[in-house]
């Protein structure tokens, strides 16, 4: 972007778009933020010229789309940038929103099938993956049928909407099987075994702007998302993607979770949202042009690019294939994207925003990392 430009992004909560945030107005964009927990990881941060809380886009959505013109209105906002789950109330109100600003994301209709894990098992079997054998389920009957079908002696049972593995289930042929009916559409995948991997990328028309394949080293809570991350170039992941694209000829943010053995490379979902892959590129790197498809390149990581979100140590879980060396580096020496020495404020308010989580999975009943995501989540209605 030569042009200057004001820049709502939404979903202040994450690291990844604290992250987004900083490399943005440092390349000289007045950056704005709406969210909807009042008390949030980037509201301190001093680069945003505006925090705006908001309704909840999962209770309350009309008055989330109210609040959100209000802003592009008041600070003449010429781009909007969603970057968790909100993205979906982003898509749904796309039409409304683009007659005063652009929205980098796809409308809903299009985002649906690629966050619902039965309709995204589906599109991949045009694309260069080894296929994973995968079941609709909506019953008992479905998830008995399924596993007898199947030879294999290890499954993943899944909600086709569903974030951070914090409803996935790891069934066994000896085990009991039994269906949750609360989760009314699920997905059952044969368990893979291998190496995960994972890529996000920015995409404008179909084109690849910004791209990177990582491989977490941690995760945050058994199975859950990436906590510390290395970046490696796999060629199969950039063509994999290049192809997706290419035919899809899709504009926005996504990432894809993968798994590679001997057998080839394996892709499991894909998140159409801003994901932690944005925090291996370091500051300088012109982020901004991967969103107006300005770049004469794609954008990369610089080579050993790492990334480790150390305040949850604690809750860091090996990730197989990991040896003890790189467990240890990452702990010491990886960069933290939290901590910035010119923006503090954001790494001071953590046990804040921690003790707001948890006040909230208590009242709810939910699990801390569910609390992260409670008023925004999209699950198809």
């Amino acid at each position: 972007m030569n042009i200057k430009q004001n820049i709502l992004i939404t979903g202040g909560r994450a690291p990844a778009t604290l992250y987004l945030i900083r490399r943005l107005a440092e390349q000289g964009h007045r950056i704005f933020c709406a969210e909807s927990q009042l008390c949030h990881l980037s509201a301190r941060s001093r680069y945003l010229s505006g925090n705006y809380r908001v309704r909840s886009p999962r209770f309350d959505y009309s008055g989330f789309k109210t609040d959100l013109l209000e802003i592009v209105s008041d600070r003449r906002i010429d781009l909007i940038i969603p970057t968790c789950e909100e993205v979906f109330a982003l898509a749904r109100a796309k039409p409304l929103l683009t007659d005063f600003c652009q929205v980098f994301c796809e409308d809903l209709d299009t985002l649906t099938p690629l966050h619902d894990k039965w309709q995204f098992s589906s599109t991949c079997r045009d694309v260069p993956v080894q296929p994973i054998r995968t079941w609709l389920i909506r019953s008992q009957e479905d998830l008995v049928n399924a596993v007898a079908e199947s030879s294999a002696a290890k499954w993943v049972l899944k909600p086709v909407y569903s974030r951070f593995a914090t409803q996935v289930r790891i069934l066994q042929r000896n085990s009991r099987i039994q269906f949750d009916p609360a989760h009314r559409n699920a997905v059952l995948q044969e368990f893979i075994e291998g190496i995960p991997l994972c890529s996000y990328s920015i995409v404008k028309h179909g084109r690849l702007t910004l791209h990177a394949d990582y491989q977490p080293i941690f995760s945050a809570g058994k199975n859950g998302a990436a906590a510390a991350f290395r970046y490696v170039a796999d060629d199969g992941i950039r063509t994999f993607t290049e192809n997706f694209f290419s035919r899809t000829k899709l504009t926005g943010q996504f990432a894809f979770d993968f798994i590679r053995n001997s057998s080839g490379l394996h892709v499991l979902e894909c998140n159409p949202r801003l994901t932690s892959g944005i925090q291996l590129f370091g500051t300088g790197g012109n982020i901004d042009q991967a969103f107006t498809g300005t770049a004469n390149h794609v954008l990369q990581p610089s080579p050993g690019s790492t990334s480790a979100l150390k305040t949850i140590f604690a809750h860091w879980r090996s990730v197989p294939g990991v040896d003890p060396v790189s467990r240890l580096d990452a702990l010491l020496h990886w960069p933290d994207p939290i901590w910035d020495r010119n923006d503090q404020g954001p790494f001071w308010r953590q046990p804040q925003v921690m003790a707001s989580l948890l006040r909230l999975a208590r009242s709810k009943k939910i699990s801390m990392t569910e609390a992260t995501t409670y008023d925004i989540e999209w699950n198809g209605v």
